[in-house]
This record gives structure tokens, C-alpha cells and sequence, in this order.
């Protein structure tokens, strides 16, 4: 063989060992795709977020995407006037590759700004700051109870589950503030919502959670405490690849804009300070008040009886659920958005023929498509023959989504429960669909849900 075409051989080889590289692996995560900078996402009219389901930043609800995370890079895509696509990855390290191969834009997961600069990605500016914070019940700030500062921990017993990673921030503010308390762990698998109603129920009387989770669950419990911070303020921002200069100067613009225009303040109080309880206010309708006999149970029963007898639904149960939902108020709005005596869902209600806010709010529009709804429901769940199970999953699915009911079942099914039955079967594992373990298993396809609302609610 000739010295040139031996060079051009070497040559060849060593150009096929650099395309597969760059196509098939992460070893020059700089060969980017062209069009993921902000001309490029214009062009495909696409923006992709690369995100997990937790609790706080991406889930479903009532099988509506929510979460301040995505709910900010929703109104940054609608700013571009593009599409938005989330890719669901559990692990942090896959959401990472994501973002280096180009397949995301945007990698969102609560991220902490660190001081040590990212090899190929950076941050954008911050959008929130986070802390830990202890959790306990309202007591008398002047009681030994109470633990306003660090070194009010002295002689205290704190929860955390094992191997939870804040057990070496415990250990830190041990040593840095020379204080003993003790620090008692159980089962792993205990989330931190399990832990704040546990502390709630005066079941234990410490334990620790990010400031965001706990303000979610001050929301469900009116007598915890969360406002002593354990740890210092921590910027959070989202990340994009260094290369990617036109889309992070757009994505800054955009947190500066949303901080001026109370845009991020908005979503913050919505997600984070909002009660997701029903307020017991005033214009609750009590049914023993002058304006109800006592065989009636609202002003509404008429429309119930009317409807209920549509689906052959005793009128009692829907009337519950008016109850429940709502507490008889047809202006009552939740902090997701549902409104109206029967709580409808945007979504659920444009689906059903209600297109208009007057619609929504009308008592009888309103439950005439919820009935709609339950009707709907029976269709979805008839292969559950028991009427008594199907009515189970019916009203589960009405409180949280037929897409977690669904997730439910599948888990069931997994692990050897029988998928039809409720009671101790799928009511299991939609109660414990707030455990990541659960949540981001393959088989769930709405990944985190808040599973003792539809089981309480049942």
C-alpha cells in the first residue's frame, strides 16, 4: 500500500470514529444541534423542558399539567410563541445528558446555583430562593416547645427517614453550633408529606423539609409551624447548555420581566401560599340553616334529584361531593383553577360544553356537567362490574384524575394486588402515589400524586 493511501485510510478511519462520536455518544457534548438556540426553537416552534415529576415543580391534577416550575417555562414558551414539550426523566444525571445532546432546551429539577461553574451548562438567573425548615406544631413562642432559633434544638428529637439526605445537614448544624439533639430516623420509604402529617397528628413532634413543600402542606394542616429556617437562603435557577447564548439572555429577560410584573409572585402565592382546603367562610351554605328544612340538604337539591336521576345516582352521594368540594358555593374557586359547585377543571368543563366563566359559575350548568362528567366516568371504569368498587374508582377519579387512578391500577397489577378491587388494593397505592418509588415508576404514566386527598376523600 502507498504512503498516500495509507494516509488516506487513517484518515477515513479516524473521521467515521468522529461522526459516531459525536452521534452516538456524550464524548463531545459540544456538538450540539444547531437549532436548539433560541433561532432554531423559533423555527421548529418547539421548546423543550426536561424535568422529573415531584411535588412542587411538574405533576398532574386531575390530569392537568401544573407545577411553578413548568407553569413559568409554560408562560416563557407562550412569550416566544412556541409549543411546549416536557420530557419526564427521573434521574438527574439523564435530564443532564438530555440537555448536552440537544433533545432539551431547559432542564428544570428545583437546581440549586452552586459556586462551581457546570462543564458545558450554566445557569440562569435565579427565579426563587429555598431553605430548610423545621417543621412542628403551633405552640406558645414562649413554651420549651418551641424552637424559634438553632439553638432552641438543644435537647430536641428530630424525624427524618433513613439515609435521607438532610441527615448530614443536621449533623453540620450540630458540630458548626456545638448543640445535642437527637435525630431519630425511620422507614425510608416515609415521605416528607407523611412526616408533616405525622407532626400534625402529634405523632412525632420535629422533623425538616424544603420551605416550599412545607408551605404546600401548611395548606392542608392550619396548625404546624414552619417559620423557623435550619439553613441560609439558596438561589434556584433553571439550566441551559453554554452554548445555547440567545435562549439564556431570552430565559433572564424573562425572570427579570416576571419578577416586575408580579408574574413570579403570582405563581408563587398560587402553588406555595394558597390553602388547598375549601374556606369554611361565610358564604358557605350551612344545610341546617333557616334557609333548608330538615329533610333537605341544600337550595340546590332540586337540580341534584333532577340530574342525579339522569345517571340513576343516588342524589345524596353527588349532593356530598358538592359538599366537599365546594361547601355549596357556586363562586368557590380553587387554588388549581377548578370552579364552581362541582369543582370543574377548565379542561373538564370545555370538555363537557362549558366554554364561559358565567357557564362555569351557573349552579345548574355547573352540575348538570359534572353529572356529565360522573357519567363519563361510569364508561371509563365499566369494566369494574361491582357497582359499589365501581363507584369507588368513579369518585376517586373525580377527585384526582383518572390518569392517577389509572396509575393505581397499574401498580396493583405489578405487584400482585388485584386491579379491581378498592378497598386494600388500588386505594394502596394511589394513598402511597406521593413516594417517588412509586411515582416514578415505569408503569405510571402522571407520575407524583398527593394520594390521601382521593383516599380521605372516598
Amino acid at each position: 500500500m502507498s504512503k498516500r493511501k495509507y494516509l488516506w485510510l487513517i484518515l477515513s478511519i479516524a473521521i467515521i470514529v468522529f461522526v459516531y462520536l459525536i452521534l452516538f455518544t456524550n464524548v463531545f457534548p459540544f456538538s450540539l444541534k444547531k437549532e436548539s438556540d433560541l433561532e432554531g426553537i423559533l423555527e421548529k416552534k418547539k421548546l423543550v423542558l426536561v424535568t422529573s415529576y415531584n411535588p412542587t415543580g411538574y405533576f398532574y391534577y386531575k390530569d392537568e399539567p401544573m407545577g411553578f416550575e413548568y407553569d413559568l417555562i409554560r408562560r416563557f414558551a407562550e412569550q416566544l410563541h412556541v409549543k411546549l414539550k416536557v420530557l419526564e426523566v427521573n434521574r438527574p444525571d439523564e435530564m443532564y445528558n438530555k440537555l448536552l445532546t440537544g433533545e432539551a432546551d431547559i432542564m428544570a429539577f428545583n437546581i440549586p446555583v452552586t459556586n462551581l461553574p457546570l462543564q458545558y451548562a450554566v445557569f440562569s438567573n435565579p427565579y426563587i430562593q429555598t431553605e430548610l425548615v423545621l417543621v412542628q406544631r403551633k405552640v406558645n413562642k414562649k413554651s420549651p416547645e418551641y424552637v424559634g432559633t438553632l439553638k432552641d434544638l438543644g435537647g430536641k428529637k428530630i424525624t427524618i427517614p433513613e439515609q435521607s439526605p438532610y441527615g448530614q445537614t443536621l449533623d453540620d448544624i450540630k458540630f458548626d453550633n456545638n448543640i445535642h439533639f437527637d435525630i431519630n430516623t425511620i422507614d425510608a420509604s416515609t415521605s416528607t408529606e407523611d412526616l408533616i402529617r405525622m407532626v400534625a397528628e402529634s405523632k412525632i413532634d420535629y422533623t425538616i423539609a424544603n420551605k416550599e413543600i412545607a408551605l404546600i402542606n401548611k395548606g392542608f394542616y392550619n396548625n404546624i409551624d414552619i417559620g423557623t429556617s435550619l439553613t441560609a437562603p439558596q438561589d434556584i435557577a433553571f439550566t441551559v447548555h453554554r452554548k445555547n447564548k440567545q435562549l439564556l439572555s431570552a430565559l433572564n429577560d424573562f425572570i427579570s420581566k416576571s419578577r416586575k410584573d408580579k408574574t413570579l409572585y403570582t405563581l408563587y402565592q398560587r402553588y406555595f401560599k394558597t390553602s388547598r382546603l375549601i374556606a369554611e367562610n361565610d358564604d358557605a351554605e350551612d344545610p341546617n340553616d333557616e334557609g333548608t328544612s330538615r329533610e333537605a340538604i341544600s337550595r340546590y337539591d332540586g337540580l341534584i334529584i333532577r340530574y342525579a336521576r339522569s345517571i340513576h345516582w343516588d342524589w345524596r352521594l353527588i349532593a356530598a361531593m358538592i359538599w366537599q368540594e365546594s361547601r355549596f358555593q357556586p363562586s368557590a374557586r380553587s387554588w388549581a383553577g377548578a370552579t364552581g359547585l362541582m369543582q370543574l377543571m377548565p379542561a373538564t368543563a370545555r370538555r363537557f360544553g362549558l366554554h364561559t366563566m358565567q357557564e362555569i359559575y351557573h349552579p345548574e350548568s355547573n352540575i348538570k356537567t359534572g353529572v356529565k362528567y360522573i357519567a363519563w366516568l361510569e364508561n371509563f371504569w365499566s369494566d369494574i362490574k361491582e357497582p359499589s368498587e365501581r363507584t369507588k374508582f368513579i369518585l376517586a377519579s373525580y377527585n384526582a384524575g383518572e390518569g392517577h387512578v389509572k396509575d393505581a391500577q397499574r401498580l396493583a397489577q405489578k405487584y400482585g394486588y388485584n386491579p379491581k378491587k378498592w378497598d386494600g388494593n388500588v386505594e394502596f397505592f394511589l394513598l402511597n402515589k406521593s413516594k417517588p418509588q412509586y411515582y416514578l415508576d415505569p408503569v405510571c404514566r402522571y407520575g407524583y400524586c398527593r394520594g390521601s386527598e382521593p383516599f380521605y376523600y372516598i
